[in-house]
């Protein structure tokens, strides 16, 4: 079962506000990890137990360094299983990787609880995507865990996006945000509307960033204070502007993105955020009252 809308836009908050923290996803689990004594992150991290809560398929695990938020329907991983497993370094070099690709995967993916059979299918099923065998050797090696996704949702993916990418964008998009594997196709819509349409970013561009793994609430928050304090104008047929790049707006942790992108203080930043996210709230309860 996918986290909700709700869990990842608390996950993504989560490696906004705190410096030095990433959220990844590394088969059915979900790690965060932070080094940070803020005292925001105990704030953000309650927040995050309340939507795992209130979703009941995830169990919470923390430690000092990090937090890991395990799919109760998989295996915890085995710390004692870490390292290059001779069956799965076999295995790659069947499907033609390279000895230094090889020993980095095997060494990334949870060797216990891998079965061989599914494998061959998943990397069945990439190979149908048509990408080229080195292409898609780095597209492997550069995010190991697509080797664990089930084979149906890597052809449903591939072609939902088809429809909207080229194969070599498919290609880049996967590269850059292999986050697409595991959100809704309605949502990757919204936000390719949202990209394309308020922004002005063409798909070119929108493929070679990490953009479409965020959610849409944290790309609007951050586009319009962006917009309200001048510094983003979308562009139009022939006119080039000169606009942070998207890896500015949506990537960088909130202290970084008020002070280094916005030019204010992460404190005029939070406090945006919160009384957009009541703008949003009262548009929403507003259109809902207007459909009845």
């Amino acid at each position: 079962m996918l986290p909700s809308r709700s869990l990842l836009f608390a996950l993504n908050r989560f490696s906004s506000f705190i410096a030095n923290s990433a959220v990844s996803f590394h088969g059915a689990s979900i790690i965060i990890s932070y080094n940070n004594t803020s005292c925001n992150h105990s704030r953000l991290l309650s927040s995050i137990q309340q939507q795992v809560n209130a979703a009941g398929q995830y169990t919470v695990c923390s430690s000092k360094v990090h937090v890991r938020l395990l799919n109760s329907f998989a295996a915890p991983p085995d710390n004692q299983n870490q390292g290059s497993s001779p069956e799965i370094v076999e295995w790659l070099r069947n499907n033609g990787f390279p000895e230094d690709a090889c020993s980095q995967i095997s060494a990334k993916l949870p060797s216990s609880h891998l079965d061989l059979n599914k494998l061959n299918r998943t990397m069945s099923h990439w190979g149908a995507c048509q990408f080229g065998h080195d292409r898609l050797v780095h597209l492997l090696t550069e995010n190991p865990d697509l080797l664990l996704v089930d084979h149906q949702r890597i052809m449903s993916c591939f072609t939902f996006l088809s429809k909207d990418f080229t194969q070599n964008y498919v290609y880049k998009l996967l590269l850059n945000c292999p986050q697409v594997l595991f959100e809704k196709h309605s949502e990757i819509l919204s936000k390719l509307d949202f990209l394309n349409k308020q922004l002005g970013i063409p798909n070119s561009e929108i493929v070679t960033s990490s953009s479409l793994g965020h959610p849409l609430e944290h790309m609007r928050t951050r586009y319009e204070f962006l917009k309200r304090c001048g510094l983003y104008k979308p562009g139009s047929e022939g006119v080039k502007r000169t606009n942070p790049s998207l890896s500015d707006m949506f990537d960088t942790p909130d202290e970084q993105f008020a002070k280094q992108v916005a030019r204010l203080s992460p404190l005029e930043f939070d406090v945006f955020t919160q009384l957009y996210a009541l703008e949003i709230e009262d548009e929403d309860d507003l259109s809902d009252s207007d459909s009845d």
